[in-house]
């Protein structure tokens, strides 16, 4: 090919490149994309051949990080062959509606994704004992984890931020670091306390700190003791997030104020307590305290407008 033609394709390239937002990837997440990229490199419409909406996008999403890097070296070694390619997969998977998709604009191409169970509803199809059989099934720091799941209901991000277990009469204290706190959302760090059997469990070791390389760990260590465990349930996997819901239903269950049990969950808005397990869901007879929160939960209370402008919900500070 001309010299000409390799530069009208390098200032091309240059073109698409400047015009893309700069984005910060860590570690983990760049190892993904760079692994599935180069899977779906030399057929990106394969990416396609799926029936969850979530993994098309993770993939889309990652065909368009790896296509970004090769352009970049397509770039450097004036590879006229890699910046066609590379450009034509980023072009693709930019543009909001793809003729090759066949998809309207703004609409994902999978048509017939499979619809995601809620963990609430997966809480239905699991033995009384669950919590129990995971915690006698496990050893080392995976049992650490999932005690810490069982007793408080924590997120994996928060294990990861690390909890402190000190022994109390009865049970445990929990000294979580919140996640999801940007922007006045959640509590950044809450206290808590719960007397049960796996509490006690829990405190038997002593005053320590558990903690987890990265929140994927626990979430991929639990999905993989759930399949094991419960090989034939129908209600689906369990999952981190399972023992959330199924701690706000024990919570529901406790007597425990609607503002503490949000609190206690890590939230900072009464509300959203509402998105987690049910009463009629408790397993278990622990009794749970909030001893701290660093944030003020708002309360919610039902506003009545008039017809015209329908029904809305406002926060009040609950003191």
């Amino acid at each position: 090919m001309e010299t000409k033609d390799i530069d009208r394709g390098i200032q091309i390239a240059n073109r698409i490149l400047e015009s893309l937002p700069k984005r910060s990837l860590n570690a983990t997440t760049e190892r993904l994309y760079r692994k599935t990229g180069e899977r779906f490199w030399k057929a990106p419409e394969d990416i396609l051949i799926t029936t969850s909406k979530r993994t098309y996008y993770l993939r889309k999403a990652a065909m368009t990080f790896y296509a970004t890097e090769q352009l970049k070296v397509a770039v450097e070694r004036r590879d006229d062959a890699l910046i066609s390619h590379a450009a034509k997969v980023l072009l693709r998977f930019l543009r909001s509606e793809d003729p090759q998709d066949g998809a309207p604009p703004g609409k994902c191409p999978i048509a017939s994704s499979k619809k995601r169970q809620s963990k609430r509803q997966s809480l239905s199809g699991l033995p009384e004992n669950w919590r129990e059989r995971l915690v006698q099934a496990s050893s080392g720091e995976l049992k650490e984890w999932i005690l810490v799941l069982a007793v408080a209901g924590v997120r994996p991000k928060e294990i990861e931020n690390g909890v402190d277990i000190s022994p109390v009469d009865g049970g445990a204290r929990l000294t979580v670091l919140g996640a999801k706190t940007n922007n006045g959302y959640g509590q950044p760090l809450r206290v808590i306390e719960v007397m049960s059997d796996l509490a006690l469990q829990l405190a038997k070791a002593g005053a320590r700190r558990i903690s987890a390389p990265s929140a994927n760990r626990v979430s991929v260590a639990i999905g993989r003791l759930g399949r094991r465990v419960f090989k034939r349930r129908a209600a689906g996997n369990v999952s981190a997030y399972s023992f959330r819901h199924q701690l706000a239903s024990d919570l529901k269950a406790s007597g425990l104020s609607s503002v503490d049990a949000s609190a206690f969950l890590g939230h900072a808005v009464e509300d959203t307590k509402r998105q987690y397990g049910s009463h009629s869901q408790s397993r278990g007879s622990g009794r749970f305290k909030l001893v701290y929160a660093s944030r003020i939960v708002k309360r919610c209370v039902m506003r009545y407008n008039s017809p015209s402008r329908g029904l809305g919900v406002k926060s009040e500070k609950s003191v």
